[in-house]
């Protein structure tokens, strides 16, 4: 048996065909009892033997099924191939049962007609896992490439925290700093494309989003004078990750890079200097998203979406402006920012809800 599994054949073909393939060795055994004077009590005990075999690969397939939500092409072609072979074999055994049983002898008629209730039984188990092999859902791709494109738009507000430092220009010395918020509100677009890469319930969405910003956050001196930043446009690339529960909610989190692209002034009257910049950060965050059913109308399926995002920006200096030549200025930001918006689904994936399997005991 050792030397059978380890031969190199096997060990290239699929390991659902083997462990289907071995389980069929027992019911050869059956004829030749059945036409065995006194061996009834054998005979029932190598059928109940096959039907232990037949089981346990029936249920593989099953545990196949509960764990996936769909089945490529291919894959149910060769499950299907399998269970043909089983019922083949099967007949067979039947086919040799019944003529076991016309020429009997010392073979009770209890025992041989329970053999081949029994073998019909096996047959029948068969034939339903294999129309339910046809109508399980099929997979639009092999597992994990399932893509659905997106794109949507929304409305962003955000709570802007700005630090700035003043130092001396020749010695590095801070000599003033400064703790600044605003609450703007803005809005931007989001292009994106789910996947199911574990093929389970799972998604990953990678997404790119631009947020038109035009807000400013400064530090205001008597007289008028004041220095601070003007956000001019943000972008974020990233991937959103979370389950999507059965009600069809879609809980998820978010992690991404951004770029800020920002005006840095310094306005000490009646010199005005400014100066623009691009500085990256990092955002991270929470969100969820659901399809409401008085939105669904419309050819394609809507989503609405509620996130939270923290960005940290990396430092912006503006050294030795026209308005200030013997300091330097440093700006820290990090926004707090909910984003409420929509998305259009243009390539919804294939269904997404696994379907459960009976499981013979």
């Amino acid at each position: 048996m050792f030397a059978f599994l380890k031969t190199p054949g096997l060990l290239r073909k699929d390991f659902l065909r083997a462990l289907i393939l071995t389980a069929l060795i027992p019911g050869a055994l059956i004829a030749g009892v059945l036409m065995t004077p006194g061996a009834a009590q054998a005979q029932v005990v190598d059928v109940d033997d096959l039907g232990n075999e037949v089981a346990a690969a029936l249920n593989s397939i099953a545990a196949v099924l509960n764990a996936r939500p769909c089945l490529t092409p291919s894959e149910k072609n060769a499950m299907s191939d399998e269970l043909t072979r089983i019922r083949e074999r099967l007949r067979a055994d039947q086919l040799a049962a019944n003529k076991a049983g016309e020429a009997r002898s010392g073979v009770s008629y209890k025992s041989w007609n329970r053999a081949l209730i029994r073998i019909d039984n096996y047959i029948n188990n068969v034939n339903a896992k294999r129309r339910e092999i046809e109508n399980y859902p099929v997979c639009r791709t092999d597992p994990g490439s399932q893509v659905g494109w997106f794109v949507g738009g929304y409305f962003v507000k955000s709570w802007q925290d700005l630090k700035s430092a003043e130092k001396l220009a020749a010695t590095g010395q801070q000599t003033n700093s400064f703790s600044d918020n605003k609450d703007p509100l803005g809005f931007g677009v989001i292009v994106g494309a789910k996947f199911t890469p574990w093929s389970n319930d799972i998604v990953a969405a990678p997404f790119a989003s631009f947020e038109y910003l035009n807000m400013s956050v400064n530090h205001t001196f008597v007289g008028g004078s004041f220095l601070g930043t003007r956000s001019n446009f943000a972008a974020t690339a990233g991937v959103k990750v979370g389950p999507q529960l059965s009600s069809g909610l879609w809980l998820y989190g978010v992690a991404g890079v951004s770029l800020l692209n920002q005006t840095l002034r310094v306005n000490f009257l009646p010199v005005v200097s400014s100066r623009d910049t691009t500085v990256p950060g990092a955002t991270l965050g929470v969100g969820g998203a659901w399809q409401p059913e008085f939105l669904q109308g419309f050819g394609r399926p809507v989503s609405l979406f509620l996130e939270y995002q923290h960005t940290w920006w990396q430092d912006a200096k503006f050294n030795a402006p026209a308005a200030s030549p013997a300091f330097n200025y440093k700006f820290r930001r990090q926004d707090d920012v909910i984003k409420l918006g929509f998305t259009i689904a243009l390539d919804a994936p294939a269904p997404n809800a696994p379907v459960r399997t009976r499981v013979l005991k």
